[in-house]
């Protein structure tokens, strides 16, 4: 056996889950449903299967989504931070809407 293969088997694959997978798969090592979490947090099952597989532009504007993480963490016991600052570094940036004053021009007053 030569360096570079025990390197490599050494090596395993680091797969980094996303904040909807990382809540999935703790609602799944406590044994909860879907269903349990999305009755315990009054939202309908089809919101926690989209946030579990982190489809968010499927799902409301991204202050609900924040709130969203923040009660399934703790629903689960975990802190929520850490799922927050995930999902704030995944998000596309919010597009601000633009709009434009028009002021009336005003009549001179003689």
């Amino acid at each position: 056996m030569n360096m570079i293969e025990s390197l490599s088997e050494q090596a395993a694959p680091v797969v980094v889950l996303c904040p909807g997978q990382q809540l999935a798969q703790a609602r799944e090592t406590q044994g909860h449903s879907q269903e349990y979490v999305a009755e315990c947090l009054h939202l309908r099952v089809k919101t926690i299967e989209l946030l579990e597989v982190d489809s968010y532009d499927q799902l409301p504007q991204p202050v609900f989504i924040q709130g969203y993480f923040r009660a399934y963490a703790k629903l689960l016991g975990l802190a929520p931070e850490p799922f927050l600052e995930q999902y704030e570094a995944l998000k596309a940036p919010e597009k601000k809407v633009e709009r434009i004053l028009r002021q009336r021009e005003r009549e001179p007053m003689y």
